[in-house]
């Protein structure tokens, strides 16, 4: 199991070491990288101090939810986040790191500046941190994306003639849950024809359609852990020209499975990437290439694009390659991967050759 003490601790450690007396935690992703503790409803505040920590939510009925890491008397519950902050904090002057200040309220930066006109973010430290993965969160990892593969297959297998977006998407969230995912990473994007053409779609009533493509760019999370995978299919037979653009997107994918090693930069990465969509004829790529997976997946590093990292061994994420495609549909491949010395290991065990769907006459 994962000591998750032993990352509090670690923020107790730094606090003391940079003469910090408490730190305000309000990004939830930290939240459950600390503590394992997430809300049912609402949100939360983790106000972590050198030697005590409290949990302030929103909600009296997340405090059964809350962990044993925190005492009852250090759980409280409400909407007046101020006045329990008012509680806990010394009323002098004091030192405040602090992760998702975008969360917090006006009227809370304006205590909280008050009490430290400088405050200290320390989101640099906490991302360094859920980049490099332990056995156990690789291991639940593996996990999320095993049972979201097996969604989609099963998904898959109940498209009819006049299968909606919509209905698809609840066979695949329904086979998550009863596989064990707690929850989805993220909502579903399941795009039929046309849609399949975006880059995310919101999965409506539109009906599948033969000679079109689709697909799944979905995720289950396990124990907090986040997968993230995309596949593409077809209803029927693929034109030449969409059969070429699938088959270069799959081949630019798998290239980058193969090339990425520890201690490349991902703004190389993704240099060496786009000039592969222009050389194939493809264009420049629509989006980023790649981003983290973990207790986020969008919103976690490295980002192969935007991002600043150099890669290191067991750091996790997604290789996510998509074109427009033709009129037919567009194409989507996503695969999770960790690094290691040797290279990029895959999560994923499903093919990513394009699927094709026969529904006979």
């Amino acid at each position: 199991m994962i000591n998750h003490r032993a990352r509090i601790e670690y923020i107790q450690k730094l606090l003391s070491s940079r003469s910090i007396d408490l730190a305000i935690i309000a990004n939830s992703g930290d939240i459950r990288y600390l503590t394992d503790y997430s809300p049912f409803l609402g949100d939360s505040i983790l106000v972590v101090l050198q030697d005590d920590i409290y949990l302030i939510n929103r909600f009296e009925w997340d405090r059964d939810l809350s962990t044993l890491l925190f005492e009852e008397n250090h759980i409280l519950s409400g909407y007046d986040y101020l006045s329990f902050l008012k509680s806990i904090l010394p009323k002098d002057h004091i030192s405040i790191a602090i992760t998702g200040k975008e969360f917090l309220s006006i009227d809370l930066i304006e205590y909280l500046t008050n009490l430290d006109p400088n405050l200290v973010s320390i989101e640099d430290v906490l991302s360094s941190k859920r980049l490099i993965k332990s056995t156990e969160e690789i291991s639940y990892l593996q996990k999320a994306v095993k049972i979201t593969e097996d969604a989609i297959s099963h998904a898959v297998k109940t498209l009819r003639k006049d299968t909606t977006e919509l209905q698809m998407c609840a066979e695949f969230e329904y086979y998550c849950k009863m596989q064990g995912a707690e929850e989805l990473s993220f909502p579903s994007c399941i795009a039929f024809a046309e849609f399949s053409r975006q880059v995310a779609h919101k999965p409506t009533d539109k009906k599948i359609e033969s000679g079109q493509a689709f697909f799944l760019d979905v995720g289950a999370r396990y124990k907090g852990y986040c997968a993230d995978i995309g596949r593409t299919f077809f209803v029927g037979k693929p034109s030449p020209e969409y059969l070429d653009i699938y088959n270069k997107v799959l081949k630019i994918h798998e290239y980058m499975i193969e090339y990425i090693k520890v201690g490349m930069h991902v703004k190389d990465v993704y240099k060496v990437v786009h000039d592969l969509f222009v050389e194939n004829g493809l264009g420049e790529p629509r989006h980023r290439l790649g981003h983290g997976v973990g207790i986020e997946t969008s919103m976690e590093g490295p980002d192969i694009k935007y991002g600043d990292e150099t890669l290191l061994e067991n750091m996790t994420f997604a290789i996510e390659v998509s074109h427009p495609g033709t009129n037919e549909g567009g194409v989507k491949i996503e695969d999770n991967v960790y690094l290691t010395k040797d290279g990029c290991v895959s999560f994923s065990t499903s093919s990513r050759e394009l699927m094709l769907i026969d529904f006979g006459t």
